[in-house]
């Protein structure tokens, strides 16, 4: 890919994703609804905390961490770039992330809108819009953009890297569980009303839930990553390698 065409691409995939979690945290602390004043949102420690218990809020910050070194490596020299940050491997993890947190958002407008949190603002539409569909698909486009020079199977790609896209969504479930754990046993029951949401996604609290609805949940977010990477892995070599022959 052209470089004059690479870099706008990577200044929108550094920018775009900061710009909604600075709108998001902005806003709600200053402009709160009475939803958050309810549950102490407008404080700028629990806001900051808040923000952290969704998943796609930690594939928005390694968008940004990636774009953003990606952008520094243009003015280094070969011998002394971040090299994880020109990795293909990198930017499938980062896409089949991406491709999840889209199919999520989308299923729930589709099938469960009431489970819809916070889009009753303008920016909270906003920010749900760019994050969830907007950035996905840009990124998707501009996967398939990128000539591939590393040619694995499905089987090769799984053993060698794939693999490595569970280990963020291992990292998640252990925290937002810990969580949950914490605030349901040490939070006092007077201030139980106040928690935001004790587990980000609903039906999956193992502390609430029976085992056979959160455990298939825990499961299916350590490995739908590795699953679409796998399948964006495959159609990219298929397709981008010709397109640019």
């Amino acid at each position: 890919m052209n470089k004059k065409i690479k870099f706008p691409f990577l200044v929108i995939f550094a920018i775009t994703p900061l710009f909604c979690i600075l709108l998001d945290i902005f806003m709600t602390i200053t402009a709160p609804t009475q939803a958050h004043k309810d549950v102490f949102q407008n404080f700028f420690d629990i806001t900051i905390a808040s923000e952290t218990i969704y998943f796609s809020i930690w594939t928005s910050i390694l968008t940004i961490i990636w774009a953003s070194c990606s952008m520094i490596n243009y003015y280094r020299k070969p011998n002394n770039k971040i090299k994880w940050a020109e990795s293909e491997h990198v930017l499938t993890m980062i896409i089949a992330y991406q491709f999840v947190v889209m199919l999520v958002y989308t299923g729930t407008m589709i099938f469960a809108t009431d489970k819809i949190e916070g889009m009753s603002t303008w920016y909270n539409i906003l920010k749900s819009t760019l994050e969830h569909w907007v950035i996905p698909v840009v990124l998707i486009v501009y996967y398939f953009l990128v000539p591939r020079e590393t040619q694995l199977s499905a089987k090769d790609y799984v053993k060698n890297t794939g693999w490595k896209i569970c280990i963020l969504p291992v990292i998640y479930i252990i925290y937002i569980t810990t969580r949950a754990g914490l605030l349901k046993d040490y939070t006092p029951p007077e201030l139980d009303r106040h928690i935001y949401q004790i587990f980000p996604y609903k039906g999956g609290n193992p502390f609430v839930n029976k085992v056979y609805v959160w455990l298939p949940g825990y499961i299916v977010t350590i490995f739908s990553g590795l699953g679409f990477g796998t399948l964006f892995n495959y159609l990219s070599i298929k397709t981008t390698n010709k397109f640019w022959k």
